[in-house]
């Protein structure tokens, strides 16, 4: 699913809409960090976190909340392509 559109508030209105929208605007252009809890053990009900992600740090899963449990997701490392030269056109 794609990051939802940023939709800025009418800044000027009120004292404190600017700096709602420096806050969204962060959210909505930069990686987004993610609750960490020491082991899979000091999770919080899944109920109250539907739809939610957390990082398990004793064992560096990320869980995800499907309401009723948290369920472990599968990461995939893909290496990064090495940059291929760009040939020196010969005169």
């Amino acid at each position: 699913m794609a990051r939802p559109e940023f939709e800025e508030l009418s800044a000027g209105e009120e004292a404190w809409d600017a700096t709602i929208n420096d806050n969204f605007s962060k959210v909505f252009t930069t990686p987004f960090p993610l609750p960490r809890v020491a082991d899979v053990g000091d999770l919080p009900t899944a109920d109250e976190y539907e739809h939610c992600l957390v990082v398990v740090v004793s064992d560096g899963t990320l869980r995800f909340s499907d309401g009723t449990d948290w369920l472990g997701v599968t990461l995939e490392s893909v290496p990064t392509p090495t940059p291929t030269p760009t040939p020196t056109p010969t005169p």
